[in-house]
Formats: C-alpha cells, structure tokens, sequence
C-alpha cells in the first residue's frame, strides 16, 4: 500500500472547499482537474497540531478571487475550533474573509516591512502559497522562518516557477538564484554543518543570515512542487 494513503482527511477537505492543493478542483474555467494531491504529504507532518488549542497559522497568499479563500476554510475546519488562521495578501478583496472568522493582513509579500510586521507575531504554520515570485518566496523565508515558534512548520509552494518557461516571468528579470537552489543551500548547510560557514557562504552564496537560518532548521522534507521545512 502506497505510503501516503492513510492520510485522507486533509485531501478530503481541499476537494470540498476546492483548493488546488487537492487531488481535485473545479478551475476558473469550469473545467474539473485532477492531480496528484500534495495535501497528503503535508498532513504527514500537520496532524500533529490537528488537535492543539490556540494553533497561530499563517498562509501568503489568499488565491484569485473567484476561489478566494478555498485553502483557508480548508484550514479551518481542518484545525481545532480555537486556532487563529491569518491570510495576507496584496488583494483588499481578500478583507471579505474576515466575516468567515479568518484574520486578514492585506499588503506586498515583496515589502521587507509588511513581512517584519508579519514576523512580530508567533506561528505554529507558514505556507507560502502567494506571488511565487522568487523574490518574494525567498524573503518571506528570510524574514518570516525566526517568528515560528519551535518545532514550527514552514511549507513554500509553487517551486515549479524555478523551472523551464516560468523562469524568465518569475525570477523578475533580476539576477539571482531561484528559490529551488536557495532551499538546496539551505539543505546542504543542515547536512554539512561540520564544513565552515566561509566555504559553504562562499560556493552557495548564502549570507550569514541564511547561515542562521539554516542552523534553525531541523530538517527539510522535498516533494513535488514544494518544500517542507521543520524548525528545531
């Protein structure tokens, strides 16, 4: 039996708010699609906190408005009745989620002082489901992954923008690395923590911050499209 298949309730849930994080989701175009769910994987580790009072949750991005807020009633009826889900997007439209008991924060996911305002609050749950701008998916990790609290969760989605067509659209016409070899950097500092910070920072370009950050991480967990990150 496949591993993953004891984990249903999450995939159930995506299907019925309609989340394209699901195995299944009614397009903009009225048109049903079918995938591979990555809901699976991440109740692997988010059972865990299924049950705990008082969960802080944060998700980046609260989808196109036709769909807005499919993956956050996801959330809410996934976590216990006293969790807070927090959304932030750019879109004042996403303001509307506030009368379904979701907390709204509506700013630039590429502006360092929505992110630090973000950061001054304490998170059991990041997901990075926003712009996928690499600029945008790198410094939400970077200013947001020191607000979780310990044994906290930090997801980034839509890692496909690293590759192929998307590149040239989503890197923003700047030069640096892609989220992809970002959190490969970030991964190979956990595996070789005994090599010196100078010899990793100077081949991965990573900066004493990311240095920082990595030594935070307990592990990271790859899958199709996204990256899991579990903070010590």
């Amino acid at each position: 039996m496949p591993f993953f298949n004891k984990f249903k309730e999450l995939d159930i849930l995506g299907v019925q708010f309609n989340t394209n994080k699901s195995s299944s989701w009614v397009g903009l175009d009225n048109q049903r699609v079918k995938n591979i769910t990555l809901l699976d994987k991440y109740e692997l580790f988010l059972q865990y906190f299924k049950d705990v009072e008082n969960f802080k949750m944060l998700e980046l991005g609260a989808g196109p408005d036709p769909n807005i807020g499919a993956s956050c009633r996801m959330w809410k009826q996934y976590f216990h009745s006293t969790s807070e889900i927090h959304v932030a997007d750019i879109k004042p439209s996403a303001l509307k989620l506030g009368s379904e008991g979701m907390e709204v924060h509506v700013g630039d996911l590429g502006n360092i002082g929505f992110l630090t305002r973000l950061a001054e609050k304490k998170w059991d749950f990041i997901i990075d489901d926003g712009s996928h701008f690499w600029l945008h998916q790198i410094l939400a990790f970077r200013n947001l992954f020191n607000s979780l609290e310990s044994g906290g969760i930090f997801i980034c989605e839509d890692l496909c923008t690293s590759f192929g067509k998307m590149r040239d659209f989503y890197s923003m016409g700047m030069d640096q690395k892609d989220p992809v070899e970002y959190f490969l950097a970030i991964s190979r500092r956990c595996c070789g923590i005994e090599q010196s910070n100078d010899r990793i920072s100077s081949i991965y370009n990573l900066t004493e911050l990311d240095l920082r950050l990595a030594d935070q991480v307990k592990m990271i967990s790859w899958m199709g499209n996204s990256c899991i990150i579990v903070k010590k």
